[in-house]
């Protein structure tokens, strides 16, 4: 089945195109009981005239897009290479002096436990964005709001983790400032416009 609107190729048993998003409506085959009653009945002069179906709102759909098929998916390999960074110490390596990993976790014990926990909610996160991605490419209802819970729960995660930090080892964190202040500024900003972006578009996401 082609989206009349479009032109691409949609799946029958979808409600809404999902390279245009144009509503699909299904349309019953009734040609014989159709043509019955146009010769069966009079025309009469006063005989209500026919206001024609306004088309469907067509929402542009290019952050969608870019969403699904770009950035969760990168979002997910970041997240992944960041938590196995953590995890590993590995995120220390440009710390001066040989054995920088063991020397940092050997000045700053309590550093370790942190990096633990933070790296597996990260791993976690990146996990977590494919399964949004899979339900805002089927139009489910909460795949908005889950999409919303991401980026929440990554800035939460970022700003716990920067006051950790910083009590720890208040040294280590001010080098690392720059990148926790842009990292959580990022998640608000993405929290605020797919908030925006998919309040207006509510109705499509109906599975």
């Amino acid at each position: 089945m082609f989206c009349k609107y479009c032109g691409k190729e949609v799946d029958e048993t979808a409600t809404f195109c999902q390279h245009c998003g144009a509503a699909i409506k299904k349309e019953e085959n009734n040609s014989e009981n159709t043509s019955e009653s146009l010769f069966d009945q009079p025309v009469s002069a006063s005989a209500e005239q026919v206001v024609p179906e306004k088309p469907p709102v067509v929402y542009p759909m290019k952050w969608w897009k870019f969403l699904v098929y770009f950035l969760l998916f990168a979002g997910a390999v970041l997240n992944l290479f960041s938590g196995i960074g953590q995890l590993t110490g590995s995120i220390y390596e440009e710390v001066p002096g040989d054995g920088s990993i063991e020397m940092v976790y050997r000045a700053f014990p309590a550093l370790k436990p942190i990096d633990i926990i933070v790296g597996l909610l990260t791993i976690g996160l990146a996990v977590f964005a494919i399964f949004v991605r899979q339900a805002l490419y089927k139009f489910k209802a909460i795949g908005p709001k889950l999409l919303i819970i991401m980026y929440a729960a990554s800035c939460i995660i970022n700003a716990v983790y920067c006051v950790a930090v910083f009590i720890v080892v208040p040294e280590i964190a001010q080098d690392m400032m720059t990148d926790f202040i842009t990292t959580i500024a990022t998640g608000i900003i993405m929290v605020v416009v797919n908030i925006i972006y998919f309040r207006t578009r509510k109705e499509l996401f109906v599975n």
